[in-house]
Parts: structure tokens; C-alpha cells; sequence
């Protein structure tokens, strides 16, 4: 899939206070370009789509830049783990409060009801997650 390389925001399916942890001790890679293709991701809202992220997002580390998530629903039933100057972003310009649900939506579903368990994104030094 293509997208389009202007900064988006993403809509997530939950609000993000409480669900971003810092990662520690990672070195920063150059900028690289975008990945705009991403193997293995359904973004039908029922595919847990959360190692095929984080696989982008890893492979997108070894250069710096960014993975750019077209519209669709993600289920993310884990943690994405953001590297040192990577960035993970969505199709949308703002958030959207209608029905149904377009652009890029985030349906974060682990760690649900358990206090202790990982945060949705654990960011690296310099990573960003617009939205």
C-alpha cells in the first residue's frame, strides 16, 4: 500500500493518557525513508496485526524514519515497542469523532484491565507516535 509521506495523525480507539512508557538506552539511527508497504498487516479490526507493526517498525530502526499505517482498523493485542528515532503514523490530519470509525484507528486491546501489563507504546529516544 501507498501513502502519502505528509505527517498524519493517528485516531486511536483509546485515549493516551497512561498508555506511553519510555524506552531506555537505545542509540539513535540516521533518518531513512518511510515504509509504506507492510507485510503481513490485515488492518481488518479482528487480525491481531501487532507483530507485523512491530516488524515494520524493526526493520524501519535499522535506517530511522518512519511506518506509515494507511486507513484501516489495527487490532494491536500487545505492546509496539518504538525505536530510537522512528516514527509510527497514521492517515489521519485530526481526530475524528463520527460513525463509523475511518482512517487509522488503533485497537489496543492488551494489557486490558491489567494495571501492570506493558504499555501500548514503549517509545525510544527521538520516536514519535502522531495522533
Amino acid at each position: 500500500m501507498i501513502l502519502h509521506r505528509t505527517a498524519l495523525t493517528i485516531t486511536l480507539a483509546m485515549g493516551l493518557a497512561g498508555i506511553i512508557a519510555p524506552a531506555r538506552g537505545q542509540t539513535p539511527a540516521p533518518p531513512g525513508r518511510p515504509l509504506d508497504v507492510l507485510p503481513g498487516v490485515k488492518a481488518d479490526g479482528t487480525t491481531d496485526d501487532t507483530a507485523a507493526i512491530q516488524k515494520a517498525l524493526d526493520t524501519v530502526a535499522k535506517q530511522g524514519g518512519s511506518v506509515h499505517l494507511p486507513a484501516g482498523k489495527y487490532r494491536v493485542a500487545g505492546s509496539l515497542k518504538i525505536p530510537v528515532g522512528v516514527g509510527l503514523v497514521g492517515a489521519n490530519r485530526a481526530p475524528l469523532a463520527i460513525e463509523p470509525l475511518i482512517g487509522t484507528v488503533i485497537l489496543a486491546t492488551g494489557g486490558r484491565d491489567k494495571e501492570n501489563a506493558p504499555a501500548l507504546f514503549e517509545m525510544g529516544d527521538s520516536s514519535t507516535v502522531q495522533g
